[in-house]
């Protein structure tokens, strides 16, 4: 089990603790303009990472470590629009990602990598108002969504991807649980 540390100020350096010693994960720069909000995830022993690459017009980015070099997902800048709070995740060997959608009035949009391409899960802004917080999380049953949505007193709603549709499976007032962190 690794230990990872992302940090990320006008470039983008993630490092792996071994035995107690901090060294970078990668030789190469994945984002020389700069990155920002990055979301890492590891699944099988691969490293996966999820950012705003400040190079791409602050679209996201998505890359895998592999052999010591971060080789990103397709093109960089991948995202339809302008994003916010990117997050990682892989379901069944194919990383998925969702983030805020700053072209898409803010609402949440999920993107999947398959066959070398990045495709929509659902349809862009699925949940069609404005959005914050997204955690994409899977699971041997599925691909699972939290966010909240600030017009609705900060309810998280939590929504499952299910026969090619998201439903939404519930949401919990943070007044109800006294929970203020929801990853």
């Amino acid at each position: 089990d690794k230990k990872v540390l992302g940090v990320s100020y006008n470039d983008l350096k993630i490092k792996i603790l071994t035995g107690t010693n901090w060294a970078d994960a990668a030789s190469n720069q994945i984002a020389p303009g700069g990155a920002t909000r990055l979301d890492l995830c590891s699944e099988n022993g691969r490293l996966y990472l999820a950012f705003i690459d400040l190079d791409r017009s602050q679209k996201c980015t998505a890359a895998e470590l592999l052999s010591g070099l971060w080789v990103p997902l397709d093109e960089s800048g991948f995202s339809p629009g302008k994003i916010e709070e990117p997050s990682i995740s892989v379901y069944q060997n194919v990383p998925c990602v969702a983030f805020k959608d700053l072209d898409a009035g803010n609402a949440i949009t999920a993107m999947s990598f398959e066959n070398g391409n990045w495709n929509l899960i659902g349809s862009r802004g699925f949940n069609a108002a404005a959005g914050a917080s997204p955690s994409i999380r899977t699971s041997s049953s599925g691909i699972y969504l939290s966010y909240i949505l600030p017009g609705s007193g900060n309810k998280v709603y939590i929504s499952a991807w299910v026969n090619g549709q998201w439903n939404t499976l519930g949401n919990i007032s943070p007044t109800d649980t006294g929970v203020n962190s929801y990853r």
